[in-house]
């Protein structure tokens, strides 16, 4: 018995160890961790273009994880599927065994599932252009193509059906401070003016179609595809019911502070 005892008092930080390993080489993507137990629900339903299934038919190998999602980008170079961290919704098995599970916090994990599907919609239904949007699923279906080949981290194939999962379709791009600072390096200030102008107009019509960003970050959360800026990270979006011009001047006093006075 001792001899179990002192085994088994090994045993378990050599598997945290063994855990935390892979996690890191991983990022934490697993399968079971983009899958979810949610029903179709209508009103995440929207009207994707049509053949947009299409995009499908090719491989995707991981590009990044954020806090909502896991990035995988397509094999020809032109899109990013979005997988949501279902992993972070759910309850952990032991604590929902054992009864120590709030319905608090129970709450709190739905509504954070429900804000960042509504999210997802609001930026679908009045920015798509805006922000490089094909497609979303949101609810699971049966009629799209099969089997959808993800590539992990380390080199995994994993073939799944994409009709069980919820993700979103975005055509891919480069950070757009990325390009901005290459640019500005080169002496080409008309670019990064022209770059700027259009971050600061794309937030006025935002604004102006009441949707608040609570994550208005410019220098992770945009892109430029096709030599135009969108707006890459959707994840925090909610529909305000007046305008709110303060917002603006919050979001682009980062922007000054790298590149001067921004003329509003």
């Amino acid at each position: 018995m001792k001899r179990k005892i002192i085994l088994l008092t090994l045993s378990i930080p050599l598997f945290f160890g063994l855990e935390r390993f892979a996690h890191a080489k991983t990022d934490g993507f697993a399968i079971v961790n983009i899958a979810s137990p949610l029903l179709p629900n209508s009103k995440w339903d929207v009207d994707n273009p049509p053949g947009w299934e299409k995009i499908l038919q090719q491989e995707y190998s991981y590009l990044a994880c954020g806090a909502q999602n896991y990035v995988f980008a397509s094999a020809d170079g032109k899109y990013v599927i979005k997988f949501f961290k279902h992993q972070h919704m759910r309850i952990p098995p032991l604590l929902k065994k054992l009864g120590a599970y709030s319905q608090a916090k129970k709450e709190k994990k739905r509504t954070v599932q429900e804000e960042t599907f509504a999210s997802m919609k609001i930026a679908f239904d009045f920015l798509r252009d805006e922000t490089a949007l094909v497609a979303l699923h949101l609810n699971k279906s049966k009629n799209l193509p099969k089997p959808l080949c993800l590539i992990d981290k380390i080199g995994i194939k994993h073939h799944i059906n994409p009709n069980d999962f919820e993700f979103v379709v975005q055509k891919r791009g480069e950070l757009a401070f990325e390009k901005m600072e290459k640019w500005r390096l080169a002496g080409k200030k008309e670019k990064v003016e022209g770059a700027l102008a259009e971050m600061i107009a794309y937030s006025k019509k935002r604004i102006a179609c009441g949707i608040f960003d609570k994550d208005p970050d410019f220098a992770t959360n945009f892109g430029i595809i096709d030599g135009k800026i969108v707006q890459i990270d959707i994840g925090r979006f909610s529909m305000q019911k007046e305008e709110d011009l303060n917002e603006l001047y919050r979001i682009t006093r980062p922007l000054e502070k790298k590149y001067g006075k921004i003329d509003l």
